[in-house]
Order: structure tokens, then C-alpha cells, then sequence
């Protein structure tokens, strides 16, 4: 996705002097807050290498406290030769149309209930994708050609005069075939040399096509391949890149150390 730049992740005003949020800052608009606070998600290492950006995840909201938040999110230079100024003691702002909030104990430990829900949600979404992709796929261990011969026996069809067997883009150093049926609605997908046996179509389509071949393939125990951008923007629709020990938030203007 083009769209998809480092800009749109890093927010530009911490190095260019603009207005910041920091961690569990509000957004205000016209003088009012807009309800919408940027809360931590979790922390994402990322360098260079050879030319090639890398990242991985480096921990989830609730491996930090608040404070230790709040901390990452700063954006201070050191004075030399003493280090870092002084800190100015903290007023709550005045906004048009509303009230001081009350103090409450409650507010860091709900935020951090809100990151510790988000992050368990995401690991169910992940977990029953997986579950999905796992079913969907089988294991053949003869070549690609004698499973067409199967799929054609079962759909009565022993000389295929009713399928079609086309060989499709693949990975490099390996060929994946389709057969149809024109009985049937969906696809079975088989790739070589790795066996790895995929049924496309519909819920029911697959239900149907994984019952028909069942009977002569064996269960399928590799690695799911990894979820796709597509599927990633599906499930998490406001999820955002990586950043090096970056913080990702609820929106734009996430901090950096």
C-alpha cells in the first residue's frame, strides 16, 4: 500500500517544534477535548540492515507502567553541561464548556484495563485467523497430477472431461495448480513440492471440498503462512506500523523516545 510511509507513522512534530501528544493526552478541537486519547499499544524495535528496513515487536502496553510511558513519550533535548532542565510543575488546562476532571485512582489502572483488553482481542483475532487458514489447507504427498485424477474419480469423472487443471503463479522454486470442477463452485489449489493442498471459495465451498478430499489426504501440520497486509488492514482497521521502541497509539501522534 503506498499510503503506508513512514510519515504516517512518525509524527513529524516532535522534531519540527509543533504541537505534541504525549501518552494518555487528549485531542483538542475548538477548545473542547475530543474524547480520543492516545493510549499505548505496544513497543516495536526497527533499524537498517544492508539496505533493508527490519522490525519486530519488542512488548505490549502492559509491560510498562504508566509513569514508564509517560517517560517514552517526551520529547526533551539535554542542556549541557548539567543534563536535563528542570521539570515545571503541572496545571491542569481550563477548557470552554467544560469542567476540571476529579482526580480519580481509577483512571491509570482502566486505561491500562482499555490496552490489556485491545491486546487479548487482537491475540483471539490472530489465533482464530490462524485456526481458519489451518483449516482450509490439507496435505498430499503423491505428485500434483495424481491428485487431479483423484478429485475427478470423486467427482464421478474419471477422465476429467468436466475439470480443468491450470498451472498458476507460485513461489519461486516451486509450481501450484488449480482444479475446478464445472459441478462445483470453489477451487483446490496443490503445490509442489511442498504437497501443501488449499481449498478456495465460500464457507460452504470449502466445507464441501474439504469433505471430498478428506478421505485421501492427511491432515495439514506446517506453519501457516503469515497473515497477509490485506488481512491485517481486515481485522485491525486501525492498527499502524512499526517504529523503533515506538509506542503505537490510538491515533496519529504516537511517541518516540
Amino acid at each position: 500500500d503506498e499510503r503506508n510511509t513512514w510519515d504516517a507513522i512518525f509524527d513529524k512534530a516532535s522534531v519540527q517544534g509543533g504541537s505534541f501528544r504525549m501518552p494518555f493526552c487528549d485531542k483538542i478541537y475548538r477548545g473542547s477535548l475530543e474524547g480520543r486519547p492516545i493510549l499505548p499499544d505496544s513497543v516495536w524495535r526497527f533499524g537498517w540492515d544492508c539496505g533493508c528496513i527490519w522490525y519486530h515487536l519488542d512488548g505490549i502496553a502492559s509491560d510498562l507502567s504508566d509513569a514508564e510511558w509517560s517517560m517514552r513519550g517526551r520529547v526533551r533535548l539535554a542542556a549541557e553541561p548539567s543534563g536535563l532542565p528542570a521539570l515545571t510543575r503541572w496545571k491542569p488546562p481550563r477548557f470552554r464548556g467544560t469542567k476540571l476532571p476529579k482526580q480519580s485512582s481509577a483512571t491509570s489502572s482502566s486505561l491500562r484495563s482499555w490496552a490489556e483488553r485491545h491486546q487479548t482481542k487482537q491475540e483471539k483475532e490472530v489465533s482464530r485467523w490462524e485456526t481458519e487458514q489451518r483449516a482450509r489447507r490439507r496435505q498430499w504427498s503423491g505428485p500434483a497430477i495424481q491428485l487431479k485424477e483423484k478429485l475427478d474419480e470423486s467427482m464421478g469423472d474419471p477422465a476429467g472431461h468436466e475439470s480443468t487443471w491450470v498451472r498458476i503463479q507460485a513461489k519461486e522454486g516451486r509450481s501450484r495448480w488449480c482444479w475446478t470442477s464445472r459441478r462445483l463452485k470453489g477451487a483446490v489449489e496443490v503445490e509442489e513440492p511442498t504437497g501443501e493442498v488449499f481449498l478456495r471459495g465460500s464457507t460452504e465451498n470449502q466445507a464441501f471440498l474439504l469433505e471430498m478430499v478428506r478421505d485421501f489426504t492427511d491432515e495439514f501440520r506446517a506453519a501457516v503462512p503469515a497473515m497477509s497486509a490485506k488481512a491485517k488492514q481486515r481485522l485491525f482497521p486501525g492498527s499502524q506500523g512499526a517504529g523503533s521502541t515506538f509506542p503505537l497509539g490510538s491515533g496519529k501522534g504516537g511517541q518516540k523516545d
